[in-house]
């Protein structure tokens, strides 16, 4: 699952692990971005969001989960850090592929 997530030095440690159905814990001492970009990571990981089709727009998510739009883009754009996804602009972002992923990932 999430476990992996946690080892990555941009994330860091995490209070608790974060699955593909997991809601954002406004308690939670972990910031609201990093809950975000645990879950997305983690529906990558569960194939959700397969490679080559888009994970949903900051908008969505704004939604989705009732946060800021900054907080939104800030989990994706950590996304996009660690290689993960990539932007095209004008139509979204993106899962990568495997092979052309970070092989720490």
């Amino acid at each position: 699952m999430v476990t992996q997530a946690m080892d990555m030095e941009d994330l860091g440690p995490l209070s608790r692990e974060y699955g593909p159905d997991s809601e954002i814990d406004p308690v939670c001492i972990d910031p609201v971005w990093k809950q975000i970009a645990a879950i997305l990571l983690s529906r990558i990981r569960a194939g959700w969001y397969q490679p080559g089709k888009p994970i949903p727009s900051v908008k969505q998510l704004h939604q989705e989960f009732g946060i800021a739009k900054g907080t939104a883009e800030r989990a994706v754009n950590w996304l996009k850090e660690q290689g993960l996804v990539r932007s095209v602009v004008g139509r979204g972002v993106f899962v990568l592929p495997e092979h052309m992923r970070p092989k720490n990932e």
